[in-house]
């Protein structure tokens, strides 16, 4: 009699990316991912000013966690969701996932 014993090594990892923005002029970061299946983000916004004062910028935090080992891009946009112009700014992210679930996030050049 054998006896078959399956070690799960996965663990799920998270880092989380931070980025300025200012919610009350209509702009937010949005997060567009080249495969949901690697990692998922979830947002995070938190209002830098003084109570009552309008206009003060914001933090915006993505947290990225793992779900499988694989690589994917993670493209962060600036922008009015409801324009149809070019995002005011944009990063892109390489995401790697080992087979132990640990994320590594680059930001790529430009």
């Amino acid at each position: 009699m054998s006896s078959c014993t399956s070690q799960k090594s996965f663990k799920s990892d998270s880092e989380t990316i931070e980025l300025k923005g200012n919610p009350s002029t209509g702009y937010t970061w949005e997060a567009v991912l080249a495969s949901e299946n690697i990692v998922e983000i979830s947002k995070d916004v938190k209002y830098l000013g003084a109570e009552g004062m309008v206009g003060a910028p914001s933090m915006f935090y993505f947290t990225v966690s793992s779900l499988a080992s694989g690589s994917t891009i993670l493209t962060l946009e600036y922008k009015r969701p409801w324009e149809e112009k070019e995002p005011l700014e944009k990063k892109v992210y390489n995401i790697t996932v080992d087979k132990k679930g640990k994320i590594t996030i680059e930001e790529k050049s430009k």
